[in-house]
């Protein structure tokens, strides 16, 4: 019996602090307008493909498909929205993982990481595109903001 106590107050207590790393802290996000947004391509290892102009095109589109969300980019936004990217290619595939995170500027000149989500997956390389990527970081930040801002529309 007491052995059960303790894993149902285990289980209580690790629910009440299931929500404090940000990547699964979705409810920080609501009430959130606007973001500085932006992509960052970290790694590209072996791609066939100009990154420079890769990496313009996702940044082009990632903001894009966040204001057709009704998410507002905005520079002067204390909020910084990061589309990072991470890819390599072998032969004629191409793994590539996206991470989305939210982070605030703090007055100690640090900053601070509020959310983050991401994903990977494995693409033939004619498959492999900017578009492609961006709409991954898009459709991952949008949908939880929606989610925590159900009356933007």
């Amino acid at each position: 019996m007491v052995l059960i106590l303790l894993c149902v107050s285990y289980l209580i207590v690790a629910s009440a602090y299931a929500q404090v790393f940000p990547e699964g802290n979705g409810k920080v996000l609501a009430g959130i307008r606007s973001f500085d947004a932006f992509s960052v391509t970290k790694t590209w290892l072996n791609i066939e493909s100009d990154k420079e102009n890769f990496e313009r095109n996702v940044d082009d589109s990632f903001k894009l498909g966040l204001r057709r969300d009704r998410i507002i980019v905005d520079k002067e936004s204390p909020y910084y929205l990061i589309c990072e990217v991470w890819a390599a290619q072998r032969e004629n595939v191409v793994m590539y993982h996206v991470s989305v995170g939210v982070y605030i500027f703090s007055t100690d000149d640090v900053h601070i990481k509020l959310w983050s989500q991401g994903g990977i997956a494995t693409v033939g390389i004619l498959n492999f595109s900017s578009k492609m990527v961006s709409e991954d970081c898009v459709d991952i930040f949008s949908n939880e903001w929606l989610k925590q801002n159900p009356n933007v529309r």
